[in-house]
């Protein structure tokens, strides 16, 4: 939607909250987005902007964590893209082990099949969803930006719709050269 003065701003960072709702409101009903039911997160306030997304992501169960694990939600911190990817693929239930048959380094900062944001990764790459940077790595950690959600969404979208051509195949072999060489 962009700001009231009708600027995108591509470099602001997306905080949690934001992240939630760019994530779940297409996936929510018109009765969902109204529902003003009380958060059980010690943070989120009866009348917060984010207050059904919450709700409907935590309800929905593994989008997000939720009491008793997590006490807060924290909707003002900076998400990670790593983070995004995992609400994002949650979300959509989508399995992100559905292309985990191998389980290999895939850069310098996603090497360990342990870490728990490893499958998500492996998928955003299997999928085109995630490009490496210059340095060949993928920086799950990094906080991400608005022009870097609307161009993880993109690529995804451009894969689910099939749309998958060899200019982005080609990309997805130099990327992955990178990786490998670094």
């Amino acid at each position: 939607e962009g700001y009231p003065d009708g600027t995108f701003r591509p470099q602001n960072k997306v905080n949690r909250a934001e992240a939630l709702k760019l994530i779940v409101d297409p996936l929510m009903t018109d009765i969902d987005r109204v529902r003003k039911a009380p958060s059980p997160f010690a943070d989120v306030a009866g009348n917060a902007w984010y207050l059904p997304y919450v709700e409907w992501a935590r309800m929905r169960g593994g989008i997000i964590q939720a009491p008793p694990v997590a006490k807060t939600f924290d909707a003002g911190k900076n998400v990670t893209k790593a983070e995004f990817i995992k609400m994002f693929l949650e979300a959509r239930d989508i399995d992100p082990l559905s292309f985990g048959d191998v389980k290999l380094p895939l850069s310098k900062d996603v090497s360990s099949v342990d870490e728990w944001f490893y499958p998500y990764m492996g998928y955003a790459v299997a999928t085109s969803m995630t490009t490496a940077t210059a340095d060949g790595k993928y920086a799950p950690n990094r906080e991400i930006t608005r022009s870097d959600v609307a161009l993880l969404l993109h690529r995804y979208f451009l894969y689910r719709a099939g749309e998958r051509t060899q200019t982005q195949l080609s990309e997805t072999e130099r990327e992955l050269s990178k990786t490998i060489d670094a």
